[in-house]
């Protein structure tokens, strides 16, 4: 008997869980169309530019020209002009513009050195972006007709290195001062004048100047930093063994978005500007990602990564800041730039 009751509680017991589980409320898990607010995304293939919605739908081609390979597109603040480095046939790297519709495509720039030209940003205010040509910066016109070099033959501006806001340039190079070869943070205006040299660093890469145009982050010494972009106030933000890659300031200057290694594996983060809420975006689980930019309403990361799967490399996923939900945007793509607000 005793043993008959023993079964009849377990069995009672198995029901009431099971009961639990099927009345307990379910919260599905987030996607990307669930978000109030879609943007056009501007997306790059090997050979071709696209233009995409915010939740995967309306995938448009803009360019496409086998034998070429596009790289680092970016766009102006109205959102009406790409541009973008690519080389034909293993050519040097040369700077394009185009309408933000594929139209109107022209060579804006015909370096012969072998390293080409790359990374252009365009500049606010004005009908020109700058380009780093091997080792100096200039700045061309949409139209081509002039054509210019903004930096000095002094120095050498490295690794394609540099940020543009407002009236300000930011960029990293190599200078000589008192016959000793320094890395610098350069900071000038757009036409190249008020250049001064910052030196107190080791290894300065990565610079990106805040929104509002009054303060740069970087990297040196593997860690982020920040400053006044008159030098002052400076401030290590992580400051840790850990290496620390790309920093990106989020649309609204609120938070500088980063990668790192400071848990073992390549992760993405966040942190205030004074060093403070320091977290990490959760669910990030491939090799490490890159390019990573926030969504203009900062309810989103886009980013691309390098994953297991080889016909997934170079791969587009967007995920949620506070949740870690995530989609697969496109494969075989980088280079993810947040567009206009889809009406």
């Amino acid at each position: 008997m005793r043993k008959y009751f023993l079964i009849l509680i377990q069995v009672g017991l198995i029901l009431l869980v099971n009961c639990l589980q099927s009345t307990s409320p379910v919260t599905p898990q987030k996607s990307l169309d669930d978000y109030n607010t879609q943007y056009r995304m501007l997306v790059r293939g090997f050979s071709s530019l696209f233009t995409v919605n915010s939740d995967g739908t309306n995938e448009t081609e803009i360019l496409n020209y086998e034998g070429y390979a596009v790289q680092e597109a970016t766009v102006n603040n109205d959102f009406s002009k790409i541009a973008f480095a690519a080389t034909f046939d293993e050519s040097p790297h040369n700077i394009y513009i185009m309408n933000i519709d594929g139209s109107d495509l022209r060579k804006l720039s015909n370096h012969p050195n072998q390293q080409g030209n790359l990374t252009p940003r365009f500049l606010p205010n004005e009908q020109a972006l700058i380009y780093h040509a091997y080792d100096d910066l200039r700045k061309v016109s949409y139209d081509g007709s002039v054509n210019e070099q903004i930096t000095p033959d002094s120095i050498q501006v490295s690794g394609q290195s540099s940020s543009v806001s407002h009236n300000k340039i930011v960029f990293t190079a190599n200078a000589v001062f008192n016959d000793t070869l320094f890395t610098a943070l350069g900071i000038m205006n757009t036409d190249g004048s008020d250049l001064q040299y910052f030196l107190d660093g080791k290894h300065f890469y990565n610079p990106s100047i805040s929104p509002d145009g009054t303060k740069v982050c970087y990297i040196d010494r593997q860690d982020v930093h920040i400053m006044n972009l008159d030098g002052t106030e400076k401030m290590n933000l992580t400051n840790d063994p850990s290496n620390d890659l790309f920093p990106v300031w989020t649309p609204d200057g609120s938070k500088i978005s980063f990668i790192s290694n400071m848990n073992g594996d390549y992760h993405i983060y966040i942190i205030d500007p004074d060093g403070d809420n320091l977290r990490k975006i959760p669910n990030i689980s491939e090799k490490t990602p890159f390019y990573i930019s926030c969504s203009p309403d900062l309810t989103r990361i886009a980013y691309a990564a390098f994953t297991n799967d080889p016909h997934l490399r170079d791969t587009i996923y967007i995920v949620d800041i506070e949740t870690g939900d995530r989609m697969r945007l496109m494969s075989g793509i980088g280079n993810p730039v947040w567009l206009n607000i889809v009406q």
